[in-house]
């Protein structure tokens, strides 16, 4: 078990996560991230929003970013589900 943290940048802002979770692996972290992100959009359609260029940046408890999940690249075309290794999600290490 390791801690991340999932900060979220936007254009405009960054939230830095300053508490973390701890997580059974890197993977782990990322399909959290995966449906947070698939969340926040729905809620932002919802409101009449158009989702922007938000993304989700992993770091270890050093602070070193491990991965970087952009919101938009969350989405299937067919509303499959998220692969156990998504091709888009950039791994940063």
């Amino acid at each position: 078990m390791a801690w991340y943290f999932v900060h979220q940048r936007s254009p405009t802002v960054f939230i830095e996560d300053k508490e973390g979770e701890e997580q059974p692996d890197l993977e782990s972290a990322v399909r959290e991230a995966v449906v947070a992100a698939r969340e926040i959009m729905s809620e932002r359609v919802l409101d009449g929003k158009i989702p922007d260029q938000s993304q989700f940046e992993i770091a270890d408890a050093r602070g070193v970013i491990q991965a970087v999940v952009p919101f938009a690249e969350t989405l299937s075309a067919t509303g499959g589900p998220a692969v156990a290794q998504p091709r888009w999600m950039r791994v940063v290490c």
